[in-house]
């Protein structure tokens, strides 16, 4: 039964997944990121993947801190984001170790470097970026726990990653060519 549970919130978590990738505004991500992030802990935890529940556990807190961050007059302070990043993987390897069992958790804890580091990114655009390599890394290790529809999302965020990204391109691109044109007289 905890199998089937576990398989239904990891559609949850796709859906989600797919969507957010594509806003626009780096604080929508991650307000999105907190609620996946929570429904992978009891996903995790449903298949005694001890490592990958307590990454996304801590993720969930981290993706709260930034948004916090985002809001706040510090939103520009990059040291700030280099301190909060460096606590979160020390404290995320830390419970890694702890839980740790075989090889397949220290996937959770590669995941979990790469999460903190695309979570202080202040641009939508290098969030993407890091996310693509995040989730390389988490189909390792939903594919060892059995977590098989987290390993679906993780195969659709990496292609929606893609489109997002490219989307985002030709828009920046267009938006350029559109000043120029505006600029230029007939």
């Amino acid at each position: 039964m905890n199998f089937i549970i576990a398989q239904i919130l990891g559609l949850v978590t796709t859906a989600i997944g797919i969507i957010s990738i594509h806003f626009k505004d780096i604080n929508h991500i991650l307000i999105s990121h907190v609620l996946t992030n929570v429904i992978a802990v009891v996903t995790f935890a449903l298949l005694d993947g001890m490592s990958g529940a307590w990454v996304c556990f801590v993720a969930a807190f981290l993706t709260v801190l930034m948004y916090f961050v985002n809001k706040s007059k510090h939103a520009g302070e990059r040291k700030l984001r280099i301190i909060i990043a460096i606590v979160f993987v020390i404290v995320t390897i830390t419970g890694t170790v702890i839980v740790f069992k075989d090889w397949k958790d220290l996937f959770s804890g590669a995941c979990a470097v790469l999460y903190a580091i695309a979570s202080v990114q202040e641009n939508s655009e290098k969030f993407r970026r890091v996310i693509l390599f995040n989730q390389l890394s988490w189909i390792v290790y939903n594919f060892s726990v059995g977590a098989y529809t987290n390993l679906i999302m993780s195969v659709t965020s990496i292609v929606s990653t893609i489109i997002a990204m490219i989307r985002y391109r030709a828009m920046v691109k267009d938006r350029a060519q559109n000043e120029n044109n505006s600029g230029q007289i007939a």
